[in-house]
């Protein structure tokens, strides 16, 4: 048999596997051979799955498709990308192979990445815009499941990629339980107040039921609401305590502390805080955020007794007598059960357990803000403006409230904008 005969032969042998043979072919057939390879589908794959970028080249030299698909309906490129391999994702982008950009397919590579812990990877996929935008709201982001393993320097990666999606990394990250990351999603704008659709189980109820102490140490530092029940009923302290994560219940027993406690903090809007004309420029140093919370319910518990349990609305109503069922005076809030302990459930379905007196508090976050030498409380929502009364008199606004920060800007001074950091979780 001649030469020509036999690769002719050789290329009918491997069918859809080779795009024709010659002097090139033969020498990268001969360089697989030297290094245990033989001509396959399955070699190809296992040599991108090794991180074996050199052989995966050989390989495409000796004919065969870079985009092939073996019978298990494995690619080159997602094996390499399951296995964390750059170098191979690298040399198969540089065959001409297509890497996916939006969407499922995507999304799917970088939390591959994420999963393999491999950095130089994601990063890879990153700079080649492999973003996933367009990702469906219920599929797992690749923000989330970075969250959820605790990879701080994934989760900073991928969260200028991830806009609308801190949410759910939040509360993936709070089952993880890694307060690196949580801080970092706080920080990026997701709310500890907020409540999952499915359950609405705060970021607070799901690590103290995973057992996550240094997380409910932080998101209860962070502002959350401990009093605050799932679709179930349940609190954190119930579920921590279900869980048998006894630290976890010791913690969130703990007496209402004077925050919690705290009623009658004045209004920010509207108000005209004096100062020293020298001071109108420091701002920043005499507003300090002392954390955040939920804005407070227009009614107070006072007792309960005999199954029944006795509300004030605030400031100073009239007493209310109630049973399960009836409804708060005209508030829209309900009271749910009285025993073992008393709950009350709102229109929107929301749920929250109260002590008493201490103020429930359930819905807009509010920042809970100190200041001047007398320390006079404030709360603040977005949108309150207020004015900085000395020689010169400002006006500002709030434009944004998050558990860690408050950010202000100046209506009198154009471009004049001010961050207030909580000094405790700084």
């Amino acid at each position: 048999m001649n030469a020509p005969v036999s690769r002719w032969l050789l290329c009918l042998l491997i069918g859809g596997l080779l795009a024709g043979c010659g002097d090139p072919q033969s020498r990268a057939l001969k360089k697989l051979a030297g290094k245990g390879y033989s001509l396959s589908a399955a070699e190809f794959i296992r040599a991108a799955q090794a991180g074996d970028a050199q052989a995966v080249r050989w390989f495409v030299e000796a004919g065969v498709e870079p985009t092939l698909v073996d019978g298990q309906h494995r690619t080159a490129l997602g094996e390499a990308v399951a296995a964390g391999r750059v170098q191979v994702v690298g040399a198969l982008v540089a065959l001409g192979v297509k890497l996916p950009l939006d969407g499922e397919p995507a999304a799917e590579f970088l939390r591959a990445a994420v999963k393999s812990r491999g950095l130089e990877l994601l990063r890879y996929l990153l700079d080649h815009q492999v973003t996933g935008k367009g990702l469906p709201p219920g599929a797992v982001s690749p923000l989330a499941l970075a969250s959820e393993l605790g990879q701080r320097e994934a989760v900073e990666l991928l969260l200028p990629f991830s806009a609308g999606r801190e949410q759910e990394a939040l509360f993936a990250g709070a089952q993880g339980g890694d307060v690196a990351v949580l801080s970092l999603l706080i920080r990026a704008g997701a709310s500890v107040l907020e409540r999952q659709s499915e359950s609405d189980s705060t970021a607070l109820i799901l690590a103290a039921e995973a057992g996550r102490m240094v997380a409910v140490e932080l998101l209860f530092n962070a502002g959350s609401n401990r009093w605050a029940l799932d679709r179930e009923g349940r609190s954190a302290l119930d579920l921590a305590r279900a869980g048998g994560h006894q630290k976890v219940v010791a913690l969130l027993s703990v007496e209402p502390t004077a925050e919690e406690r705290e009623a009658g903090a004045l209004p920010l809007k509207g108000a005209s805080l004096g100062v020293n004309g020298t001071w109108a420029g420091a701002l920043s140093s005499l507003l300090v955020l002392r954390g955040c919370r939920e804005e407070a319910l227009p009614f107070m518990l006072d007792q309960v007794a005999e199954g029944r349990a006795t509300f004030h609305r605030l400031p100073a109503g009239k007493g209310l007598n109630l049973q399960p069922k009836d409804e708060i005076g005209d508030t829209g809030w309900y009271l749910d059960r009285v025993e073992p302990g008393v709950a009350i459930h709102g229109q929107t379905g929301l749920r929250l357990a109260m002590l008493p007196g201490v103020p429930g508090r359930c819905g807009r976050a509010v920042a809970v803000l100190e200041f001047g030498p007398a320390r006079e409380v404030y709360e603040a929502l977005p949108g309150d403006t207020f004015t900085v009364g000395g020689k010169i008199e400002q006006t500002y606004q709030v434009d944004a409230v998050t558990p860690l920060a408050v950010q202000l800007h100046s209506l009198t001074r154009a471009g004049e904008k001010i961050t207030l950091s909580a000094g405790a979780l700084r």
